[in-house]
């Protein structure tokens, strides 16, 4: 959430935003990237022994002996691997440590375990990630034609939906305009720049599968200051559309153009209530003043 501070700078400032940036690195559009290029993902270590408790149960972290080097975390397991966790809580509550936390937390994954069996299976064939990829872009697309679509992006939702199901994309391609137009590949921001140029970027266009920062506009020397307001609960920044266009609004008065706004998609975000929205991805630069 933002709070805005001061109106605009003036021109020859040296607080001002980048310029757009330009390509450095161009990567083949027709080509997929996947299995080529080494992904920088940390090893895991490996388990080198099971402890296990002789008589009664430990029920205290502070009686598990310190030389164990003990954790519950179990840093060799793929957290989204359920089934290897589900057994692991099995083994801990055998092993007699303390059990009454590994029984609550294997009837919490049991519950995931059971919601993901239930999904997968209306999506027979498909791999976990995308199975979970399906169901969002199905609530994407229900919030599109129920709220309304500005940026006319329920055309690229189906086109993703309709490229899981059909096994053609697994987990990455950008799409315009209801087409894919690229295969799988590292996100480059000053690809996406071009790219989105290329296609009228500023409604129905999509990146999937990618993660994005937040900056605001700053081709002009017309800038913005805010006061974030830093929530360290939250996963990702959220501007007001106020606030966006205000943006757009002080570069139409310096500069007679009203710059449009480069979409990238729609996120799925659960709220603390438990409410659900889909706040569009937009393209913004931050200066850190």
């Amino acid at each position: 959430m933002a709070k805005r501070k001061a109106r605009r700078s003036e021109p020859g400032s040296s607080k001002r935003c980048k310029t757009e940036p330009k390509t450095t690195k161009e990567w083949d559009l027709k080509m997929s990237y996947v299995g080529l290029l080494k992904l920088d993902v940390p090893e895991r270590p490996v388990r080198t022994y099971r402890h296990r408790q002789t008589g009664d149960p430990i029920t205290l972290r502070a009686d598990i002996p310190p030389e164990w080097e003990w954790t519950d975390e179990e840093p060799d397991l793929d957290p989204d691997d359920i089934d290897a966790l589900i057994e692991r809580c099995k083994e801990r509550i055998s092993d007699g440590i303390i059990p009454h936390f590994f029984e609550y937390r294997l009837k919490e994954l049991e519950k995931q375990q059971l919601y993901r069996n239930d999904l997968m299976a209306l999506f027979p064939g498909k791999g976990w990630e995308v199975v979970q990829r399906l169901d969002t872009l199905g609530d994407i697309g229900s919030s599109l034609r129920t709220n309304g679509d500005d940026y006319n992006q329920e055309i690229n939702v189906n086109a993703i939906i309709r490229a899981y199901q059909s096994g053609n994309l697994n987990w990455n391609p950008g799409l315009s305009k209801g087409k894919q137009i690229c295969q799988p590949r590292p996100f480059d921001w000053d690809e996406f720049f071009r790219v989105n140029k290329e296609h009228d970027g500023h409604e129905s266009f999509w990146v999937e599968g990618i993660k994005v920062a937040v900056r605001i506009p700053g081709s002009t020397d017309t800038y913005e200051e805010f006061d974030f307001v830093d929530d360290t609960g939250a996963s990702m920044s959220v501007l007001f559309y106020e606030d966006i266009h205000y943006l757009q609004e002080l570069v139409r008065i310096k500069t007679h153009f009203r710059p449009p706004i480069q979409i990238m998609g729609i996120a799925s975000l659960s709220l603390a209530d438990v409410q659900q929205v889909f706040p569009e991805i937009v393209v913004l630069e931050v200066n850190v003043l």
